[in-house]
């Protein structure tokens, strides 16, 4: 079955004050145009293609309304800024694009080649290839087509791309890679030797090995989304964070290891302003001690008043009459 087009819809989306503004039609009539403006060839426009706009009783017949009501709702839109419509009639939605973080990485089939890549890479964890001083093994070089001075370092598909660095005891000197934007290495309990590149590829990893099974691709991609959506907020290790997160549906139990209790951890940190371990991990301890104060308190009496705690020998009946 192929994939879907999809949209983010944040949750600030029920108390906006725009959106409280709009009946229920027109609401409605903005969700479906949202919708249509992800499924559009240019995303956040409706148009048939660069530069040609749909027809308004296309557009109306569409969204399942009638012209005039399709008009009304456009030009309330327009006023509230929600949207634009030039003099070709093309729409499009504001800030569509800062709302929804399209990258090249998040398009589907892109999340499908890390998913997989992931799988193949532990699928050969024992295989690692490690050059030696002297040697003249060229023959994964020439496979693969390149050399050690053509990696372009400035293109964006070979910066996402993992690259390991592996130590051996000679004395050859391993030329130093410059770090780009993307790479957040993760300390936690993960081997000093390899630095990942692909955010959400540790997340995944760490959630296949301590949750006991596969990740399904609809899991990896909201991991991977999530992992981008902490580095896009300026967290150092978005992989380190949500691999804390991952961890806490762990210690929950099997029920909680899916990617809604996972969200709603998340999102619970994305509003605490959550961008590091170290954060994480205090976030839960508060967490985790206030839920052992509170089990407390409901099982000893001890911290009740005084003259509400029953005497020595008194009978609980008789003392609640």
């Amino acid at each position: 079955m192929a994939r879907l087009p999809w949209l983010k819809l944040h949750t600030e989306i029920r108390t906006d004050p725009k959106m409280q503004a709009l009946s229920d039609l027109e609401f409605r009539t903005w969700i479906n145009i949202l919708c249509l403006s992800a499924e559009s060839k240019v995303r956040g426009v409706i148009c048939i293609d660069v530069g040609l706009a749909y027809p308004v009783e296309g557009i109306a017949r569409a969204l399942f309304i009638s012209i005039e009501d399709f008009t009304s709702c456009i030009n309330k839109f327009e006023k509230l800024r929600m949207i634009d419509v030039d003099q070709d009639g093309i729409i499009t939605v504001t800030h569509f694009d800062d709302r929804q973080y399209e990258k090249p990485s998040d398009k589907p089939e892109e999340v499908a080649k890390r998913v997989s890549k992931c799988r193949s890479k532990k699928s050969n964890a024992d295989v690692t290839p490690v050059k030696h001083k002297g040697n003249a093994i060229e023959e994964d070089k020439e496979k693969e087509g390149d050399t050690d001075t053509e990696l372009d370092i400035n293109n964006n598909d070979n910066a996402r791309e993992e690259i390991v660095i592996t130590v051996n005891d000679t004395e050859e000197t391993v030329p130093e890679i410059p770090q780009t934007a993307n790479e957040t290495p993760h300390t936690a309990n993960e081997s000093s030797k390899a630095v990942s590149m692909d955010v959400g590829t540790q997340a995944i990893n760490w959630a296949e090995k301590n949750w006991g099974r596969m990740i399904s691709p609809g899991e990896a991609e909201d991991i991977i989304a999530w992992c981008d959506e902490f580095l896009s907020r300026g967290s150092p290790d978005p992989d380190g964070v949500v691999i804390e997160a991952l961890n806490e549906c762990d210690a929950a139990g099997p029920d909680a290891r899916n990617k809604r209790y996972l969200g709603g951890i998340l999102a619970k940190w994305r509003e605490a302003g959550v961008l590091t371990v170290d954060h994480a991990k205090a976030r839960n301890a508060e967490h985790k001690s206030k839920s052992q104060k509170e089990h407390k308190r409901n099982k000893d009496p001890g911290d009740m008043p005084k003259n509400l705690v029953p005497k020595s020998g008194q009978n609980y009946e008789d003392f609640y009459l």
